[in-house]
């Protein structure tokens, strides 16, 4: 999976990738060297998280407001903010509704065929343990669903195919 995130020190992005025994985690930071740590991280308990990496053991704490994550980790607390998805012009007039970021489909709103209007929300995505309502970027009608409750989706995959209303 891969995240993005907006620091003080510039935009970064985290790619987890599971494995045997944990995880392997690549930062990637303009302009540097991807920094890479395998990490096994038991599950987490009231906003505790253990990372144990080969050489030594941290602890993370970490809170939320809304979409928004506050991790304290080594002496410094960081404020993560996911991505707002850009909405290509094409959107307006029709095309796909993608999925923002990779997660699990919690549930489809709408059906082919429906009239819908701006803003209204199509599908939810679990993702980072949030709700992310992916809402349609203008009015439109609902030419065809891709997903439905319980499925995997990838960050981009196409979720709802939209078109304008003449």
């Amino acid at each position: 999976m891969q995240f993005r995130y907006t620091l003080p020190e510039g935009d970064v992005t985290v790619e987890v990738t599971p494995g045997e025994s944990g995880y392997t985690v690549t930062i990637l930071r303009p302009d540097q060297e991807p920094a890479v740590y395998q990490v096994d991280a038991p599950a987490p308990e009231h906003g505790r998280l253990t990372l144990r990496f080969p050489d030594r053991r941290l602890r993370a704490y970490v809170a939320r407001a809304g979409s928004t994550r506050f991790v304290a980790l080594d002496g410094h607390t960081w404020r993560l903010e996911p991505p707002q998805p850009r909405r290509r012009q094409s959107e307006a007039a029709g095309g796909q509704l993608a999925a923002a970021m990779p997660g699990k489909v919690l549930d489809v709103l709408v059906a082919a065929g429906q009239e819908i209007e701006a803003g209204a929300p199509l599908v939810i995505l679990e993702a980072m343990k949030m709700e992310l309502r992916m809402a349609a970027p203008a009015a439109g009608r609902v030419a065809g669903v891709h997903v439905r409750p319980g499925d995997i989706v990838m960050q981009g995959q196409p979720l709802i195919d939209l078109e304008a209303i003449p």
